[in-house]
């Protein structure tokens, strides 16, 4: 029984119509099929097709019965209205020739071409294997003929170009196959012929059609080459620009930034030029209420640490930043000469965080001083009972934090008793190193400000002053 049908075609129009009476598979495999033309047979791949007809003794329009058999030595029946036929089907075709196959001519745009040097053909075409065309030489046709003189009227001719026609094409009475526009490529013209007792013969010719130069590979891959170089030139050129010009620019951010740098390392010295006038001016005073007092023990003792006080600002004073250690030690210079100076009215107290190494941190000199007095002067110096000052040093992220507290007076008490002293006294101590404080946040790029917080008790009375200063911090 039959599982499945399969569609097949007569590639080669072998038959333009049949009526199919019987179908029988011979011992190789093959397919043969009764019909109203004749016996036909299928061959084992399915992919040829051959009409055993006139030429074998069966008439026209045999009128096959729907019954066909195979015997145990293989031989074939196929019953008619008058008998049967019978046949081995491997002695059918045994003895007969092949028709020969001749390509008599080829035409480019109709002009038969003739061997030349140099031309599509440099013998007969009959006798190439390949024809090179140019990409214009792309219409073109050949001329063929089967020879078989059996019955040359059955013969039939098919032709068929590869790779560019879908199929097998029959051809007409005229024997010419005709190619119009053939793209550049690689095709073979093959031609079949079978002749009436179902013999077939093949002869093929390998056609190349070149591309234009601007559409071959190395054409292409040049153009990729020549248009990648040029992509490649041109943004390299421009990187090379863009880099320049960072360059230039980079080049003038430095000389603008050196120049900064400088400016702000002169006005820092002008600064610090300023500031030392007015402590050694302030000094000088004490000195002088001392000697007024003719209080000349504590004149001498206090001339005696101003004159190592001057000594230490003088050398800090060469020096942009000094170590945290030697502005300590002027820092509680100083504090021992306020104090000192106001009969010991305040006591004072430093404090260093233990995780930073003062030898090796780098801090402005006196940075701290302005604050500390104009803590004791207008803070501790109006109080009536003893005062305090504190100081502490601690690290927060990348800043130096300087807390300066007092419990003086406070700010809004001691505005208004300089009010009423109607002193138009400033503190330039405070003002210079404001602008120090500021020329170094911009040297920097880094906020370092000073923000001073008024103390108050639990009732709301006054309790003091409270300075943060914050700095970079800076080691050695």
């Amino acid at each position: 029984s039959l599982d499945s049908f399969l569609h097949f075609e007569d590639q080669v129009f072998l038959t333009e119509a049949n009526s199919i009476r019987s179908i029988i598979e011979d011992n190789a495999g093959n397919l043969w099929f009764g019909t109203i033309s004749g016996i036909i047979r299928v061959n084992r791949e399915r992919n040829e097709t051959t009409l055993f007809g006139k030429n074998y003794g069966i008439s026209e329009r045999e009128m096959f019965f729907g019954s066909a058999y195979i015997a145990r030595n293989g031989k074939l029946y196929f019953l008619n209205v008058g008998g049967y036929y019978a046949f081995f089907p491997e002695q059918l075709i045994q003895g007969m020739r092949p028709p020969e196959i001749i390509i008599a001519g080829f035409r480019i745009a109709n002009k038969l071409e003739i061997p030349r040097p140099g031309g599509p053909l440099t013998e007969p075409v009959s006798a190439v294997s390949a024809i090179r065309l140019k990409h214009h030489q792309n219409v073109f046709s050949f001329e063929f003929a089967g020879i078989d003189y059996s019955n040359p009227e059955d013969n039939r001719h098919l032709f068929m170009l590869e790779n560019y026609d879908a199929g097998w094409n029959l051809a007409g009475a005229e024997r010419k196959a005709i190619y119009f526009n053939v793209p550049p490529g690689k095709y073979v013209f093959r031609v079949k012929v079978v002749n009436s007792y179902g013999i077939w013969a093949e002869k093929s010719i390998a056609v190349i059609i070149t591309p234009p130069w601007w559409n071959t590979w190395w054409f292409r891959i040049a153009a990729v080459l020549i248009i990648a170089g040029t992509f490649y030139a041109i943004i390299r050129w421009r990187v090379r620009q863009k880099f320049h010009r960072q360059l230039e620019r980079s080049e003038k951010d430095k000389q603008l930034a050196e120049l900064r740098q400088k400016t702000g390392e002169l006005e820092m010295q002008a600064l610090r030029a300023q500031m030392n006038p007015h402590f050694v001016f302030n000094s000088l005073n004490a000195i002088n209420r001392f000697i007024l007092q003719n209080n000349k023990t504590q004149a001498s003792e206090y001339l005696t640490k101003f004159s190592r006080l001057v000594r230490m600002i003088l050398q800090n004073s060469q020096s942009t930043l000094i170590t945290l250690e030697s502005e300590l030690d002027s820092l509680r210079l100083y504090l021992e000469l306020e104090a000192l100076r106001f009969d010991n009215r305040f006591e004072y107290k430093i404090s260093v965080s233990k995780d930073l190494d003062i030898d090796l941190l780098k801090v402005p000199p006196l940075i701290i001083q302005p604050y500390a007095e104009n803590a004791i002067w207008h803070g501790l110096m109006h109080k009536e009972e003893k005062g305090h000052l504190e100081i502490d040093i601690t690290q927060e992220g990348e800043n130096l934090l300087f807390r300066i507290k007092d419990d003086g007076i406070g700010r809004q008490q001691s505005a208004a008793l300089t009010s009423k002293s109607a002193t138009r006294h400033k503190s330039m101590g405070l003002k210079i190193t404001a602008d120090r404080i500021a020329m170094l946040q911009r040297s920097v790029s880094q906020q370092s400000p000073v923000v001073i917080n008024d103390l108050v008790n639990a009732d709301g009375s006054p309790a003091g002053t409270e300075v943060l200063i914050k700095i970079p911090v800076t080691y050695d």
